[in-house]
């Protein structure tokens, strides 16, 4: 009887040992909902949108920039604006930043899907900063995007600022002199 338990004792531990499948069966059912759990964001759309003085869009550019442990710094944001400032030698200024970004987490879905007028993914920016992007399910994360909107600068009303209309104006009435005889 010994004999037999420790030969039961010896299969029963090989078994366990050797037989591993249970652990690769949970990662192969894993891998189909890895989609679904929630990530840094790496990358994002930027979508350019120019409007023309009629409030027409005109055209629009897409490009993908990578983030900073999810974040656009100011500075970047800058020099993408300052880029994209003038489009066929007419000149654009930004009127607004939007940020679209979802970040539902994997228990919000079925109520995100119940009712989807209780979530709001756009917000506005109010002026340049960092923009922070939340986590998102990886299945969404292409949807992330910034849209800065640009509109044309219209070349009549474009009116001098005060500094420079204070400067022309004083260095008019300088050069009127009054020679009296």
């Amino acid at each position: 009887m010994n004999n037999m338990e420790n030969e039961m004792d010896v299969n029963y531990d090989s078994d366990n040992v050797m037989n591993d499948d249970w652990i690769h069966e949970i990662e192969e059912t894993e891998k189909n909902f890895l989609p679904f759990y929630n990530e840094e964001n790496e990358e994002i759309e930027v979508v350019h949108a120019f409007i023309n003085t009629k409030n027409e869009i005109q055209f629009c550019t897409k490009e993908t920039i990578e983030l900073n442990d999810g974040i656009i710094s100011k500075e970047y944001l800058k020099s993408l604006i300052k880029k994209r400032r003038k489009q066929n030698k007419i000149k654009y200024k930004v009127i607004s930043l939007l940020q679209y970004n979802i970040d539902l987490t994997p228990s919000d879905v079925d109520h995100y899907i119940q009712k989807p007028e209780n979530y709001n993914f756009f917000s506005k920016k109010k002026k340049i900063t960092d923009i922070k992007w939340n986590d998102s399910i990886n299945f969404f994360k292409s949807l992330n995007t910034l849209y800065i909107l640009y509109r044309e600068l219209d070349k009549a009303n474009n009116k001098l600022t005060r500094k420079k209309s204070r400067k022309n104006t004083s260095t008019l009435n300088h050069n009127k002199t009054i020679k009296r005889t």
